[in-house]
């Protein structure tokens, strides 16, 4: 499965949880700092190789 990070403005209860259900692999909240993406994107390299 090809890894997807959704960034959205868009909060509401449990949108995260779905989006992650529906096979996202991260999800951001706009807006964010830099070194957040950066983490997550590391975050899934790190998965990726499990």
């Amino acid at each position: 499965m090809l890894p997807a990070i959704l960034m959205t403005a868009f909060a509401e209860n449990g949108f995260q949880k779905e989006t992650l259900k529906l096979g996202h692999s991260e999800y951001i909240e706009k807006p964010f700092k830099p070194g957040v993406l950066q983490e997550k994107i590391k975050g899934i390299e790190i998965d990726n190789r499990l």
